[in-house]
């Protein structure tokens, strides 16, 4: 399932609109679907790998959970981008300012993998793995049992602590209890953000839909362009 349904006034944005701001919402849109799309991936990798056996498929897992979990933070660091920057948005000043508050943690995790190739002196005497650590926590039978895991990405670390953590006191019978992406001391919920993603998606839909109804707008502009054209090399 897509965050914006087909029928959403994301992807019928009137001709009219100031042309800028069409730009930040078409950002956001893509921004908070990649956030989402990545964090269902990312959901998919962790409920299998306690349960994964083969030994190709288990380094395929994890390493797509690590692929999905920082496009998680890429994405939402993007995002918090375009929402700060967006003069359209501050016609819901509030729900803009919660956002962009809540991801500031985002920002500071995210640098902390920016230019890894100079940083890999400072993550070996820390002993620090090199693609950092995510810790979640799957629900077996709610709510007596689960599995705890934790995944050092990029290994060879013998002085780190292994962080096993219960359930999300919030997240009672959901098969996956929550989320967390941590590297250099820095620790963030991805599940937290997922969901922060999805309030913004309530608050910028509204805010088209009632642009619309208050101009008058026509809604003919297209979302996006998909060309596609079928060759055949064949001689006849």
């Amino acid at each position: 399932m897509m965050l914006f349904p087909h029928t959403s006034s994301l992807y019928a944005l009137s001709a009219n609109l100031d042309k800028e701001d069409v730009l930040f919402v078409d950002g956001i849109r893509y921004a908070s679907e990649m956030v989402q799309i990545a964090y269902n991936r990312l959901a998919e990798a962790l409920k299998q790998l306690p349960e994964e056996d083969e030994p190709n498929t288990h380094r395929h897992l994890m390493t797509c959970a690590v692929h999905d979990a920082w496009s998680i933070i890429d994405s939402a660091d993007r995002l918090r981008g375009l929402v700060s920057r967006s003069t359209l948005l501050n016609q819901i000043e509030k729900a803009k300012q919660k956002f962009i508050s809540n991801a500031d943690p985002i920002r500071k995790l995210r640098n902390t993998l920016q230019h890894i190739d100079t940083l890999i002196p400072n993550h070996a005497g820390a002993e620090w793995p090199v693609w950092g650590f995510l810790r979640w926590f799957c629900w077996k039978e709610f709510p007596h049992t689960g599995i705890s895991c934790q995944l050092l990405a990029g290994g060879h670390v013998t002085k780190r602590p292994f962080n096993i953590g219960g359930p999300h006191p919030e997240c009672s019978g959901e098969n996956l209890s929550d989320v967390f992406l941590s590297n250099k001391g820095i620790e963030v919920s991805l599940r937290d953000i997922k969901n922060c993603v999805e309030a913004l998606s309530i608050e910028v839909e509204s805010l088209i839909e009632k642009l619309a109804a208050e101009r008058g707008l026509s809604q003919t502009r297209f979302a996006d362009v998909f060309i596609s054209a079928h060759v055949d090399f064949r001689k006849k």
